[in-house]
């Protein structure tokens, strides 16, 4: 078994600069220093940011069937919406990678201790992660320890493990760089055939990587707001890799605007709302790619969405409109025998797209463990969530920090008290994060409610 780096609390480290930047601007802050977002920005107002010491994640990538590293994969954070968070970091020949993320700061440029990341992973000849029905743990941004006099995140959830694919699996590719707006934002690239997209994340420095691609004609171009680019031809064959370097082709100035619906949901009242490119949208996991800088509201780090939203400068192309993903305290209402609860699909196509609405109902609230971030357990948890009164039954599903799902029971509902279980599943092991998720369902199977995506993450430490 490998084993879990330990997680270190927050210290304080000196040496920021208090001055704003332009986070657009390569020269915004002395040499060492990089330009994050206050964590006090106004939503209402243009983002502020700051110059401070950088962040350094950490971990390693590794092969799940044999624990051997990884060399030449690609990591990049990514926000709670799936939007870019920092750099990408490729691993060395011991699979370790180093990347910069970006940390939301307070007037002293010091990390706020609020928020998460995510991290996606891509190799050649491996399953992209996440994937289907494994899911990334969000990484708690206040977890951040002093190393060699810099700022580090790192723990078990910086490390990540791909599934090798079979051998014959494609091993095309395709690769160039994509032109970086203003913003600095990066870029979503997309390769598209036959209505598949396959996906690669261009930071900064615009190269991008995308790998196990099938035999055939691409279109290959990128997504990020205020810009369009231009759409470029790619022909993968014999296995081979096919190069797509794509150029700003112009601004991008249609609006997509639209309203929510909060429904039974006393405990939340605001949310968020991203755009996903559509090709690259699972039905069945209600999840896709979204674009950098493609979530309402703007500028803030805190859901405030409670009708309507709207964004400027969407570039053209197909997408899906999806909203709570944060920790609001919603889930889109799962309910599909009810109206407003179908995923919506819109197209721009140089003119401006007025959404139809869409419900958003409160999520089952997480009492533990992980109700207010990850917690550690000792012995056998026990879950604990509040009881939905409306069902007749609960789902609960346990994954492990690598997304797996690892365990999963149907309870029948509760009357007059909030539903607990023990877990029942295999051994857990010292060290490891986990996370529980409970549906609720009705008497017909349909489900009602959900727990969040960002509750029930626990770390077992016997």
């Amino acid at each position: 078994m490998r084993t879990a780096p330990l997680v270190i609390a927050l210290v304080l480290v000196t040496g920021c600069k208090k001055d704003g930047c332009d986070p657009g601007d390569p020269d915004a802050c002395k040499e060492g220093l990089t330009c994050d977002p206050l964590a006090t920005a106004d939503a209402e107002e243009e983002p502020q940011y700051i110059c401070a010491e950088p962040v350094t994640l950490r971990g390693q990538v590794f092969d799940v069937s044999d624990n051997g590293a990884i060399e030449g994969a690609r990591i990049v954070p990514l926000d709670n919406n799936g939007s870019v968070a920092g750099r990408v970091g490729v691993t060395n020949e011991a699979g370790v990678y180093e990347t910069l993320v970006r940390v939301p700061r307070d007037e002293d440029g010091l990390p706020a201790a609020s928020g998460s990341v995510t991290l996606r992973a891509d190799a050649h000849t491996y399953q992209s992660f996440p994937g289907g029905l494994r899911r990334a743990l969000p990484i708690s941004l206040a977890e951040v320890t002093e190393v060699d006099g810099g700022w580090v995140l790192e723990s078990e959830l910086t490390d990540v493990g791909l599934i090798p694919l079979p051998s014959t699996a494609p091993t095309g590719r395709i690769q160039g760089t994509a032109s970086v707006p203003d913003s600095q934002a990066g870029v979503l690239v997309v390769a598209e055939s036959n209505g598949r997209g396959l996906t690669a994340i261009a930071d900064v420095t615009g190269d991008y990587v995308i790998y196990n691609v099938p035999d055939g004609s691409w279109a290959v171009t990128g997504y990020a707001l205020g810009v369009q680019h231009e759409e470029v031809g790619a022909e993968i064959s014999s296995g081979g890799t096919a190069t797509a370097d794509i150029a700003i082709d112009g601004d991008a100035d249609a609006v997509v605007d639209g309203t929510v619906q909060i429904v039974n949901a006393p405990g939340g009242s605001t949310t968020s709302v991203v755009l996903v490119v559509e090709s690259t949208f699972d039905e069945t996991i209600a999840r896709g790619a979204t674009p950098p800088g493609m979530r309402a509201p703007k500028g803030s780090y805190t859901p405030d969405i409670s009708g309507a939203y709207s964004f400027e400068g969407v570039p053209d192309g197909r997408y899906v409109v999806l909203g709570a993903f944060e920790n609001d305290g919603l889930v889109r209402d799962p309910d599909y025998t009810q109206g407003g609860t179908e995923i919506l699909h819109i197209e721009v196509a140089g003119g401006d797209v007025t959404v139809d609405g869409f419900k958003l109902t409160e999520a089952l609230e997480v009492f533990g463990p992980g109700a207010a971030g990850p917690e550690i357990v000792s012995s056998t948890p026990t879950f604990a969530w509040k009881d939905d009164s409306g069902e007749q039954s609960y789902d609960i599903a346990v994954f492990d920090y690598l997304g797996d799902e690892i365990w999963m029971t149907t309870i029948d509902g509760v009357s007059g008290s909030d539903p607990t279980l023990a877990y029942g599943g295999p051994a857990l092991t010292a060290g490891y994060y986990y996370q529980f998720r409970v549906t609720s369902k009705d008497n017909a199977g349909v489900p009602i409610s959900q727990t969040q995506d960002v509750d029930g993450v626990f770390q077992y430490l016997p």
